[in-house]
């Protein structure tokens, strides 16, 4: 079992904030699946609701009364048109994700944190190949190439993602 210590990261999230501030996380407990699909929920809830602020924005600005433009392509905007958009902070303020810190923190960690869980997958079914290695009997060279293996990619995996400021914090 791998142990690491985490400093003073923090993950955002909508509704609640993690912190890690010293102490051991260890690699199966910080990389779970109940984490990881609170990450794609979030990244899901994040793209749904940049849609639907996109049409709120072309629907409440005279991109299409003035400027003839029905859906919103940025390359189609001319780039003298003079757009007025018309918004109540109530539509705004029902849009979580929209806060700069979701969009420039929270935004890059879960989709870090996703690809973290996927690589730290990858290195448990290598894993399981060693044990499968193991138990077949199979020659010492084949076995410790797997363990070797194994050994480099806790390294890389544990350097990228859960050393101190491996997230944006």
């Amino acid at each position: 079992m791998i142990k690491v210590l985490i400093f003073s990261t923090f993950i955002l999230l909508s509704n609640n904030l993690i912190v890690f501030a010293g102490g051991e996380e260890n690699i199966d407990d910080f990389f779970n699946k109940e984490t990881v699909e609170l990450r794609l929920n979030q990244i899901d809830q994040a793209l749904s609701e940049f849609s639907i602020f996109t049409d709120l924005f072309k629907n409440n600005s005279n991109l299409e009364s003035q400027h003839g433009i029905s859906a919103l392509y940025v390359n189609k905007i001319p780039d003298n048109a003079e757009i007025k958009i018309s918004l109540i902070g109530h539509d705004i303020k029902t849009f979580k994700t929209l806060d700069w810190d979701m969009q420039n923190i929270g935004f890059e960690n879960w989709t870090k944190f996703v690809e973290g869980y996927i690589e730290f997958q990858n290195l448990r079914l290598l894993k399981k190949e060693h044990e499968l290695l193991m138990l077949k009997g199979s020659s010492k060279e084949k076995i410790s190439k797997i363990k070797n293996e194994i050994v480099t990619k806790e390294k890389l995996l544990k350097n990228k993602y859960l050393e101190e400021n491996s997230f944006i914090d």
